[in-house]
């Protein structure tokens, strides 16, 4: 009986190694690749249509951390001194049918823009989009 559930378990093993491999390959970053001002364009669309007011992801100067497996820019931006000890990360928008994370993590980004001058011992990281492929 054990050997029949190891055998079973190393199938499944096995199976979702394949299958892994299958998915990032079979849309590849090549067919989707988005610059930032894509993204913010595409996100200025969505917040319109989501009667939040423009977006504000067009007013700042996002780091690319990587690309989602769809080829979207995965970004960020640190505000702060670099050198801080007190470091806040903060991610938003995991989920794609979450949105609202998505309007809180670029108005944080917002008013980070306008206040972090007044904690100059403070370092806060944002990325409002950690699924671009999940919310469009």
């Amino acid at each position: 009986m054990l050997r029949l559930i190891n055998k079973h378990r190393i199938f499944l093993c096995f199976f979702c190694l394949c299958l892994g491999f299958v998915a990032s390959h079979w849309s590849r970053a090549d067919d989707i690749q988005k610059t930032v001002p894509e993204l913010c364009s595409d996100l200025e669309k969505a917040f319109l249509k989501r009667k939040w007011g423009p977006s504000p992801c067009h007013q700042i100067d996002w780091k690319i951390g990587s690309t989602s497996v769809q080829g979207r820019p995965l970004i960020y931006y640190e505000f702060g001194a670099a050198e801080a000890k007190n470091v806040t990360l903060v991610f938003s928008m995991i989920h794609g049918d979450e949105i609202t994370p998505l309007y809180f993590g670029f108005e944080l980004a917002q008013w980070a823009m306008a206040n972090m001058k007044k904690y100059p011992d403070s370092k806060l990281v944002i990325a409002p989009l950690l699924n671009p492929d999940g919310f469009f």
